[in-house]
């Protein structure tokens, strides 16, 4: 790839992505699911695992790459941090991700997702296989928050307030999933990413919360048959009152580990 233009002496950097640089950056990855959708399609069933991997690869690694390169040509240069930061905000987090999970899988189960969906994922993504297991719990964690954090929101941040720009981060996490039944989730934790990002400013905890979390969905789709994939979160639990008490308690736990972190990161600084 061609390196981009140095600055001349008397411009001064600009922040990159805007929010119609991102929204460009879509119509990118559009291009680049077609590219390596037409690799998924040329190895057929046989082999659909590897090649669901090739094609995520080329289609959110050359988006980021594709960012990457406009982000140095506007501002000069690209730096990802990846500081481990405290140890004992990790488990703070996790649960976190679990309690908010818990909490947003009632609302998204009001929208189900059609019978379609559902067979082109699991048709995707084979839990018994390595190779779905790398596109899954790590190239997904590592080029999506390169790209979504590393990238997006490093910029939205230099452009806008905090809460916009994590804001609008998240909605692009999930707009770019391509679908209204992945959306919501989608968001919400990209608000999450988002902040952990924000308080930070290292990749490093985002890309390890981002496995976490994909790597229980993975391993838990191969431990469930079919009828406990099918049943809903409120029947698990008994109906509408007990779900409504368990999101509520969600909440609450998401809330505690929210201030916890802030607690830990705050004697960090001081």
């Amino acid at each position: 790839m061609q390196e981009p233009p140095q600055f001349p002496p008397d411009r001064s950097p600009t922040p990159y992505p805007n929010i119609l640089h991102a929204f460009a950056l879509f119509a990118v990855f559009v291009v680049a699911n077609f590219i390596g959708g037409s690799f998924l399609l040329a190895v057929g069933k046989d082999h659909q695992d590897i090649g669901f991997l090739v094609a995520y690869v080329v289609s959110m690694g050359g988006t980021y790459l594709f960012a990457r390169y406009f982000k140095k040509m506007m501002e000069g240069e690209v730096t990802h941090r990846f500081n481990t930061g405290p140890i004992a905000m990790y488990p703070l987090l996790i649960l976190a991700t679990w309690a908010l999970v818990i909490f947003v899988t009632p609302v998204i189960e009001l929208l189900p997702s059609p019978d379609w969906l559902e067979e082109m994922m699991e048709g995707a993504v084979d839990t018994t296989s390595v190779w779905s297991f790398l596109s899954v719990v790590v190239a997904a964690p590592i080029l999506e928050e390169l790209l979504f954090r590393g990238i997006i929101l490093d910029g939205h941040l230099k452009l806008y307030p905090s809460q916009a720009a994590i804001g609008w981060s998240a909605f692009y996490f999930g707009f770019f999933h391509m679908n209204p039944w992945q959306f919501l989730l989608a968001f919400a934790l990209g608000v999450l990413l988002g902040w952990v990002y924000f308080r930070t400013g290292s990749l490093l905890p985002c890309i390890l919360i981002h496995a976490v979390n994909n790597g229980v969905s993975f391993f838990a789709s191969g431990f469930l048959d079919e009828s406990q994939k099918s049943q809903e979160l409120s029947e698990m639990v008994g109906g509408a009152w007990p779900t409504m008490g368990m999101m509520l308690g969600a909440l609450a736990v998401l809330w505690l580990c929210v201030q916890g972190v802030n607690y830990i990161l705050r004697k960090k600084e001081d």
